[in-house]
C-alpha cells in the first residue's frame, strides 16, 4: 500500500512533464466537449461563476456590484464562447439546410456546426478544468481591472455576447423558419441531459 500512496504522489508531482498526460489530457476533453451538449457547459460556467462568487465576496470582500462585475469579467470569454457554439447551433442547424443541397456541401455544413459547437465548449472545459486543478491559484489571483472601469476587452466580449444574442433573437426571421424549429434546437442543446 506505501508503494502505491508513493506512486500515486510521485505522479501527481511529475504529472505536468508527462507528455503522454497532455496527450490523454488533451484526448479526454475533446471527446467531453463532443460528447456533452452546450447545456452541460453552461452549468460548467455557472459552477465557475459560483467559485468565482466565493472568491470575490468571502476572500477579498467584495459589495455584490463589485463581485457581480467580477465574475462577468472572469467568465466573459466563457459566455461569449457559449452563446457562438448556440449560433451556430440555430444557424446550422440541420432542419434549417435546404433539402436539394448536395451531400459535399451538407457535409461541410455539419463540420462548420461541429467545429463551431466543439471548439468553443473545449476552451469552456480547458478554462473550468485549468481552475480545479490549481484551486488555491485561482483564488488568490485577483483581476485588477475588477474595480475599475470596464477594460477594452470585457467591452468587446460584451459587444460580442450582445450580438450574439441578437442573432439568436432574429433567427427565425433571418432563416425564415417556424420558432418551433427554433425552439427544438435550442432546448436540444441547452437541457444538459440531452446529450
Amino acid at each position: 500500500m506505501h508503494i502505491l500512496t508513493n506512486n500515486i504522489r510521485l505522479f501527481i508531482h511529475e504529472h505536468d512533464k508527462m507528455p503522454a498526460f497532455h496527450a490523454g489530457y488533451l484526448v479526454v476533453t475533446f471527446l467531453i466537449a463532443a460528447l456533452f451538449n452546450l447545456g452541460m457547459f453552461a452549468l460548467v460556467i455557472i459552477a465557475h461563476m459560483t467559485l468565482d462568487y466565493v472568491k470575490y465576496t468571502e476572500v477579498y470582500g467584495y459589495k455584490r456590484k463589485e463581485t457581480l462585475k467580477a465574475m462577468f469579467s472572469e467568465s466573459s470569454i466563457d459566455i461569449v464562447l457559449l452563446l457562438i457554439g448556440l449560433v451556430f447551433v440555430v444557424y446550422l442547424h440541420h432542419g434549417v439546410e435546404v433539402a436539394a443541397v448536395s451531400g459535399l456541401v451538407r457535409a461541410g455544413v455539419t463540420l462548420a456546426r461541429g467545429l463551431g459547437t466543439v471548439i468553443p465548449k473545449l476552451e469552456i472545459l480547458y478554462r473550468f478544468l485549468d481552475t480545479l486543478m490549481n484551486p488555491q491559484e485561482h483564488m488568490q489571483h485577483l483581476h485588477e481591472n475588477v474595480r475599475a472601469r470596464w477594460s477594452f476587452f470585457v467591452a468587446c466580449m460584451l459587444c460580442i455576447a450582445a450580438f450574439c444574442t441578437l442573432l439568436l433573437l432574429l433567427a427565425p426571421m433571418l432563416l425564415t423558419i417556424d420558432a418551433t424549429l427554433l425552439e427544438k434546437a435550442l432546448v436540444d442543446q441547452l437541457i444538459p441531459w440531452n446529450f
